[in-house]
């Protein structure tokens, strides 16, 4: 009995001894990383997509922002008759009275 004492409390004195002793703990602490590395990166490559995903909404959001108060100007010009002037002028092609409307034709061969 003595014997097993002083074999289970001597101290392993090489690293090889280390690892053939504890062989299954150092192969859990593998694999943990291994797993732990793996999620990393999907968590890396999946910040990068919602930063992407996020520049691009502030981008839309940007743009819309522009359409949004150039609308509220067209709106609020709408009582304006000088606007009203200008917007007949340019979408509808009308002409006010006492200028001349001059019209080119394209030519077609």
């Amino acid at each position: 009995m003595d014997e097993k004492h002083l074999r289970g409390s001597r101290k392993p004195s090489s690293l090889i001894e280390v690892f053939r002793a504890h062989w299954w703990m150092v192969t859990f602490l593998s694999v943990v990383a291994l797993f732990a590395w793996q999620s990393s990166q999907k968590r890396h490559l999946v910040a990068s997509d919602l930063q992407q995903r996020l520049a691009l909404v502030l981008q839309e959001k940007k743009t819309a922002a522009l359409e949004h108060d150039d609308l509220l100007l067209q709106i609020r010009a709408q009582n304006d008759p000088e606007w009203v002037e200008l917007v007949l002028m340019r979408r509808l092609g009308v002409v006010p009275e006492g200028q001349v409307k001059v019209y080119f034709e394209k030519n077609v061969q």
